[in-house]
């Protein structure tokens, strides 16, 4: 074992209390945060040292400590107990939010209400999400946490963006919501038809697009997701085949957690992730070849129906997006294609067809009895303004915003001002 893997697991024996287990498995792997930036974790799998091992196949048999370790910042970002079966210390007064909020600021270096805010509870989860100074951010951080009747730790997971103050712009929060602002409530109002699965029809609506809104000079700051974006490469290309794949496909189960694992001269070097690297003319070209060769199989006649409109990657494996070419209108027939980047076999695919058969029909403009200028007349009542850090990844630090937001829609058939969360 690597000495500095060493370390790491020592300290983990040690701040959880975990000498009545043994080091089962570890591994390192990396993921990618929020700004598109690579973070590296060790993954460790603690087992009872009263375990004992059988010929049957048994991935973390209860009571397993299931850890992981950011090794940038040698905290932990998750700590599962299998089964909620533990022997470790970490025990708080269940209704004593104030001796967990002490851990976690001991654990993650974060001091409460400046950085992190207790935001809800949930049974035996806590909910905390990031903040600076009280004030949300975005993109946010959250730590869940949950304990058992006895007041014992079985999960939690630390995970997303928790700003210093270097990393931060502060300033006095001005904007109000005047005049202006009535004009990007109108422009960025929209007109939505969509299935919903609680009244089991076609919903028509008018919403409004979140918005960021710069304190200082009243600019539209992009949401961090959007400024970052996922390497992608449009595609457009019609999939043709003579004859088809007499061999079924066969979906291949994710089932080695080790499969991406990467090496402590990966972590030294800061090796790019695999969902960052931009994807190459071959890998287009193979990707490419592996979509027909998938479409032949599940579709078999179906050549020249189909247009593979783009690849963009996603943990770890290369994702195509076809779309029917005869399909127009809302409800459009879609399929992602899940590729092995490695040899570009097809493993799995989302198909919609599930809610073309739950909703039948595609939904009418028949009945739009308001206008948008009507709606936003409606809307402009219950429109939110609130403070919110954003990242601007132009200048790499947090600044003040506004986000104009709304909860309530507009249905387009009546005028009527609903919750979107009870459509």
């Amino acid at each position: 074992m690597d000495d500095r893997i060493k370390q790491w697991v020592d300290l983990t024996r040690e701040k959880l209390g975990l000498h009545h287990y043994f080091l089962h498995t570890n591994f390192i792997h990396s993921s990618i945060n929020v700004f598109n930036e690579t973070e590296y974790y060790l993954h460790m799998a603690w087992y009872p040292k009263d375990y004992k091992e059988s010929n049957e196949e048994v991935i973390n048999p209860p009571g397993t400590a299931v850890v992981e370790l950011n090794l940038k910042t040698g905290r932990f970002r998750s700590i599962i107990f299998i089964d909620g079966k533990r022997e470790t210390p970490l025990r708080f007064p269940p209704e004593d939010l104030s001796s967990l909020i002490q851990w976690i600021e001991q654990e993650t270096g974060l001091i409460y209400e400046t950085q992190f805010r207790f935001v809800k509870q949930e049974e035996q989860r806590r909910i905390f999400h990031s903040c600076y100074k009280g004030m949300p951010i975005s993109p946010f951080g959250e730590i869940e946490v949950s304990l058992d009747d006895g007041g014992y730790l079985f999960f939690y997971f630390n995970d997303g963006i928790f700003p210093s103050k270097d990393e931060v712009e502060e300033e006095p929060y001005v904007i109000t919501f005047d005049q202006s602002l009535n004009k990007v409530v109108e422009k960025e109002m929209k007109f939505h038809q969509f299935p919903s699965s609680k009244q089991r029809r076609w919903i028509s609506v008018y919403t409004l697009q979140p918005v960021n809104i710069r304190n200082k000079d009243q600019s539209i700051l992009p949401f961090p997701k959007e400024q970052s974006g996922v390497p992608s490469v449009v595609i457009d290309q019609l999939v043709e085949w003579d004859t088809p794949e007499e061999e079924p496909f066969i979906p291949k189960r994710e089932s080695n957690p080790r499969k991406y694992e990467v090496t402590m001269d990966d972590v030294l070097a800061n090796t790019p992730h695999r969902d960052i690297q931009p994807i190459t003319n071959r890998e287009k070209e193979k990707a490419v070849a592996g979509v027909q060769t998938f479409m032949r199989k599940v579709f078999p006649y179906d050549s020249g129906l189909w247009k593979l409109y783009m690849l963009h990657r996603a943990h770890g494996k290369l994702n195509g997006v076809l779309k029917r070419v005869q399909d127009e209108g809302v409800l459009q027939r879609k399929v992602s294609v899940i590729l092995e980047p490695d040899n570009f076999e097809a493993v799995h695919y989302f198909d919609n067809k599930f809610l073309l058969k739950m909703f039948g029909q595609e939904p009418s403009t028949n009945g739009m009895n308001v206008r948008k200028e009507e709606a936003v007349e409606e809307i402009l009542s219950v429109v939110q303004l609130n403070p919110v850090y954003v990242y601007d990844t132009d200048i790499k630090k947090f600044v003040l915003c506004g986000k104009l937001d709304c909860t309530y829609g507009v249905m387009a058939d009546s005028g009527e001002v609903v919750l979107l969360s009870e459509l």
